[in-house]
């Protein structure tokens, strides 16, 4: 790569970081600065042989987005919202104790069925427990999903969505 060819991805890096600033409300310039870095070592990586520049440099962009995380980790900002709720109902007790990052699936399961559908619960149940591997699947998927259950994809994505609501509404953890 030339030298000199700043001025042609800085755009690409602003755009990037401002994306990932946004979905995880960061401060910009912290987001900035680091896709800044992330070009330093794309510079120093970069094998002409595999692929252009630019694709390269979009796809290691993509690691602000654990960059963020982990930004907010440090931060504390997932523990603030561990004992919140928007139900009136229930007290902070009644939420998963998730400072305690010794949980069950059992419990995890049985918090669950209290506020997911039957058929979101069933996804849940699948997803965590890790059934989906056996197909020799990395990660489970909704592809995957509509397979497995005979679900449509609206039907599938409407689950997913669901199920994905609950988890990152109530379970602020990691498995």
């Amino acid at each position: 790569m030339k030298q000199g060819q700043f001025e042609k991805y800085v755009n690409l890096i602003r755009k990037s970081a401002h994306f990932y600033a946004n979905k995880w409300s960061i401060d910009y310039e912290e987001v900035e600065a680091q896709g800044f870095l992330i070009y330093c070592q794309c510079i120093k990586d970069y094998d002409i042989t595999q692929s252009k520049f630019s694709t390269h440099l979009s796809w290691e962009l993509k690691r602000l987005n654990d960059y963020c995380k982990t930004y907010l980790r440090q931060q504390g900002k997932f523990i603030e919202d561990y004992f919140k709720t928007d139900d009136p109902e229930l007290s902070p007790i009644d939420i998963i104790p998730a400072k305690n990052e010794n949980v069950s699936l059992p419990e995890i399961l049985e918090y669950a069925v209290k506020y997911l559908s039957s058929e979101a619960y069933k996804l849940l149940d699948w997803i965590l427990g890790r059934t989906w591997e056996q197909k020799g699947r990395l990660k489970p998927s909704i592809t995957l999903a509509m397979n497995t259950f005979n679900y449509s994809r609206e039907q599938a994505m409407s689950l997913w969505n669901e199920v994905g609501d609950f988890y990152h509404n109530n379970l602020h953890f990691n498995f």
